[in-house]
């Protein structure tokens, strides 16, 4: 959000109008304020090309933005009934939360940083069936309001030359991530939006280490007819 109100204040955008919420705030919070106006002045700066130059060249190393694929399973019955499980290791775990380190509450993050919510992806996959092909994507944010919980949500999507008859039925996923359960159906839209996930269930004491794999079963029961 904060990206889009700069982006705006760039093009002119009256911000008292556009978002007087998020004004309101600027003027009772000195810190937030003071975020934003060096934010905008560095991107006028950059606009203008008045920045300093680097003091080396960049690096390009973007190794740690490479995620391993899971270990995965897939179980098919006759009668069109399906389980996929994946298993994300800790060691990628670790690198995806811990490289930068997660936060442990409000008081290691910039006032910046209060608008921005930005999901992180925990795995991706595609498997093909038979007939079809199911992606699935597991994201996880650190909110705002609850840093010491993680909010998982899982994305579905179905495609291949499917007619009503061999659709699957209705979806649901399961998650086991150390001493963290939780089972919830999958909406029609594909969404599923597990308990929040207690950071102290999956890393160890020192917030150094994830303890346990992630393991995610989908499954399907065949369509009724």
């Amino acid at each position: 959000m904060l990206s889009l109100i700069l982006s705006d204040v760039l093009n002119g955008v009256d911000i008292t109008e556009a978002y007087p919420a998020f004004y309101q705030l600027l003027r009772a919070n000195v810190n937030l304020r003071a975020s934003f106006l060096e934010a905008l002045e560095i991107l006028e700066k950059s606009i203008a090309g008045e920045l300093a130059p680097l003091p080396g060249s960049p690096s390009r190393d973007l190794g740690f933005l490479q995620i391993a694929s899971p270990a995965q399973t897939v179980e098919q019955s006759a009668e069109g009934a399906w389980r996929i499980t994946w298993t994300q290791a800790v060691e990628q775990l670790s690198r995806l939360l811990l490289a930068p380190p997660i936060s442990t509450g409000l008081a290691y993050r910039s006032a910046i940083d209060f608008f921005e919510e930005v999901p992180f992806t925990l795995f991706q996959s595609e498997i093909e069936l038979d007939d079809s092909k199911v992606t699935a994507l597991l994201e996880a944010v650190q909110s705002i309001d609850e840093p010491e919980f993680l909010r998982l949500a899982l994305l579905v999507a179905i495609g291949g030359d499917l007619d009503e008859e061999n659709r699957p039925g209705k979806l649901r996923a399961e998650l086991q991530w150390g001493d963290y359960h939780a089972s919830v159906p999958v909406e029609d839209d594909g969404r599923a939006v597990f308990p929040p996930v207690p950071l102290s269930t999956v890393l160890d004491e020192a917030r150094e280490q994830v303890q346990a794999n992630l393991q995610l079963t989908l499954e399907a029961n065949a369509a009724e007819t």
